[in-house]
């Protein structure tokens, strides 16, 4: 079995829309790389256990640290957002590498993005990967 990168998403929840939107747009990308043979940690989710049992931010953000250092990497989706900068330092720290798109991601796991699919299923555009050649 080959080897399954378990990534960390982060990106806004609470900026630039309602919580509903963003948790949607995490879970995209969620569905994107478990096509692809990656285990998302999707922490927006979260949003709707705090509807249920409501805890202060820090509380949430400790949590997600956790998980951060149980990833490989955590891809950080673009939008302005606190917690997803908290958490992309944490990991920094942490020497967990960030990413900053899908393109980036594939390429350092050596994934081959199923374009058309990406393009009709997610209306997302990911190039693939450029040839490697050989120096002569």
């Amino acid at each position: 079995m080959n080897f399954t990168p378990h990534i960390y998403i982060a990106g806004p929840l609470m900026t630039g829309g309602t919580p509903e939107l963003s948790v949607a747009n995490a879970i995209k990308y969620a569905e994107i790389l478990r096509l692809h043979n990656f285990a998302p940690y999707v922490p927006h989710l979260n949003w709707f256990w705090n509807l249920q049992h409501q805890n202060p931010e820090q509380e949430w953000l400790d949590l997600d640290f956790k998980w951060i250092l149980r990833c490989d990497g955590l891809l950080r989706l673009p939008g302005a957002s606190y917690g997803a900068d908290k958490e992309m330092v944490f990991a920094q720290e942490n020497n967990k590498p960030v990413y900053f798109s899908l393109h980036e991601l594939f390429r350092v796991y050596k994934r081959t993005p199923d374009v058309e699919m990406l393009r009709q299923r997610f209306n997302i555009i990911v190039f693939p990967p450029e040839p490697h050649h050989d120096s002569l």
